[in-house]
């Protein structure tokens, strides 16, 4: 699925569209005080977009906990590694499309083919632009500097 501590529950392809349920296995804790000591307060299932597998769309529909915190009694929403609050779309999507687009397909063409829209492709773009200038900005730097000269 490209996603970690994740468990797929059943996978099922109906009118070429893929759609995966799957919840959330990893740990979770109080987001506001790292208390472990939490109770279940409501449950949802989200819908989101998910890569393609092969020229079929597929959906991931992910079944979402609400925690409250015995220790310091506040709720929330539980966050997922890959997927965003508020976002439709996990990651590896965003991802994926991103690169189609940088590897030279038009916004308009792929919000064809996608069914997005051209200025949510150019907002991911720009993410996924910031993306790879902070992969490249963290890469280590070599002290000195050789100059050849040739005349």
């Amino acid at each position: 699925m490209g996603l970690p501590e994740y468990e797929v529950t059943s996978v099922e392809e109906r009118g070429g569209v893929v759609r995966i349920r799957a919840r959330f296995c990893g740990r979770v804790r109080c987001r506001h005080c790292a208390g472990e000591k939490l109770g279940r307060k409501d449950r949802r299932t989200r819908q989101l977009r998910h890569e393609n597998w092969g020229m079929r769309p597929c959906w991931l529909e992910l079944e979402t906990l609400k925690w409250v915190c015995r220790a310091c009694r506040r709720s929330f929403w539980q966050r997922m590694p890959g997927i965003q609050p508020r976002m439709r779309a996990t990651e590896p999507f965003r991802r994926s499309v991103c690169q189609k687009h940088f590897d030279g397909i038009s916004r308009r063409r792929l919000g064809e083919r996608e069914h997005l829209s051209s200025a949510t492709i150019e907002r991911w773009f720009l993410w996924y632009l910031s993306l790879l200038a902070g992969e490249r900005s963290s890469a280590p730097v070599h002290g000195f500097l050789g100059i050849d000269e040739h005349s």
